[in-house]
C-alpha cells in the first residue's frame, strides 16, 4: 500500500523519459491517467528509507486503456559507507555536506533502456550515508544542492569498495547488502570554458548540444561516464564548467536529434584543469557522413 509508481517512456532511439505517477491505494491498486501512445515501463522507484523495489513491467499504449498490470515488489539491495576528502579532512567537509544531497543511479547492462534513480538522501553528521531499495546493476553517485541544483566546488573523484576503486560503479546483486563504500571527494575552483563548433554541414532546428565527462582511463568505445555534472550548452554551443578540482578530465560533446535513425557524431578531448584558472577549449563536430563499406 501507498507505494509511489514510476512510469518510464522508451522512445524509438532508445532514450527514456521518466516521470512519477500517483501512489497505490491500501490494496496496492494504482491508476496512471492521461498517458499518450507509446512504449513504457512501469515500476516502483526506490525510496529513501525503504527497501521495496521492483523489476519494470513493459507495456505498450496504442489506442485504448491498459488494465491488469501486475508489478511485483521485493526487498532491494542496500549500500552504505562514508564520504571522505581526498588527502584527509580539513574540518570543512562536514559543513559542506550539510548543503548537499546524494543522488544514486543504477544501470543494468541487461536492460540498457531502463535506469533506476533513487530519491536523494542526506549525509549523516558522521559523513555516513545509506541508500536502499536498489535493483541489481551498477550503482553510481552524484551530488546536488538542497535546491536540486549542481554543487559548485565539490567533485566526486572516485568510488571505492573495500579500498578498491570502482570506475564503472559498484556492482550490486538482487537483495545484496553492501557496506564499506567510500565516496572520495575534492574541493576545487578550476573552470573549463568551451565552445562547440560545427563543420561540413548544418544542424537541424530541433538538434540540441550535449556535453558530458567520461573516465580518462576507460579505453572502451563509448567510455564510462563519471560523476561530474553535465553543463548546460546554449544555442551557440557555448558552455562553462565550474568548481573543478585540478587534474585531467576527458570531456565529450555531441548532439541529440529527436527521431534520428543513426547515431549523431560526437567528439572527445582530454583537458588539464589548474586550480583557480580558466581553461579554454574548442570541440569540433564533423557532420560529414562516414563512408559506408562500399565506399573508399
Amino acid at each position: 500500500p501507498n507505494v509511489r509508481i514510476g512510469l518510464q517512456r522508451i522512445s524509438s532511439d532508445g532514450h527514456s523519459f521518466m516521470s512519477w505517477g500517483s501512489a497505490s491505494n491500501s490494496e496496492g491498486e494504482f491508476k496512471l491517467e492521461n498517458v499518450t501512445a507509446g512504449k513504457y515501463e512501469v515500476f516502483v522507484p526506490s525510496q529513501p528509507n525503504s527497501a521495496v523495489r521492483s523489476d519494470p513491467v513493459s507495456v505498450e499504449v496504442i489506442d485504448q486503456d491498459v488494465s491488469g498490470l501486475l508489478v511485483k515488489t521485493s526487498e532491494g539491495g542496500s549500500l552504505s559507507g562514508l564520504v571522505v576528502l581526498e588527502g584527509g579532512d580539513d574540518g570543512s567537509l562536514l559543513a559542506r555536506l550539510r548543503q548537499v544531497r546524494l543522488h544514486t543511479y543504477v544501470r543494468n547492462p541487461a536492460n540498457e533502456s531502463f535506469s533506476s534513480w533513487v530519491r536523494p538522501v542526506t549525509i549523516d553528521p558522521d559523513r555516513g550515508f545509506r541508500v536502499s531499495g536498489l535493483q541489481s546493476g551498477f550503482v553510481n553517485f552524484s551530488f546536488c544542492g538542497v535546491d536540486g541544483r549542481p554543487v559548485q566546488g565539490l567533485a566526486l573523484l572516485r568510488v571505492e569498495r573495500d579500498g578498491i576503486a570502482q570506475p564503472a560503479g559498484i556492482e550490486i546483486k538482487d537483495g545484496e547488502q553492501i557496506t564499506g563504500v567510500r565516496l572520495v571527494v575534492s574541493y576545487g575552483n578550476g573552470k573549463i570554458r568551451g565552445v562547440i563548433k560545427i563543420e561540413n554541414g548544418e544542424l537541424p532546428l530541433n538538434a540540441r548540444f550535449a556535453v558530458w565527462f567520461t573516465d580518462p582511463d576507460d579505453d572502451s568505445r563509448r567510455g564510462h561516464r563519471i560523476n561530474q555534472t553535465s553543463p548546460e550548452v546554449d544555442s551557440r554551443g557555448h558552455f562553462l564548467v565550474e568548481g573543478l578540482a585540478a587534474g585531467t578530465y576527458q570531456i565529450n560533446a555531441g548532439i541529440f536529434i529527436p527521431g534520428a535513425r543513426t547515431r549523431p557524431p560526437s567528439v572527445t578531448k582530454q583537458v588539464n584543469v589548474i586550480d583557480g584558472a580558466v581553461t579554454e577549449i574548442t570541440l569540433t563536430l564533423n557532420l560529414e557522413p562516414l563512408p559506408g563499406p562500399d565506399k573508399p
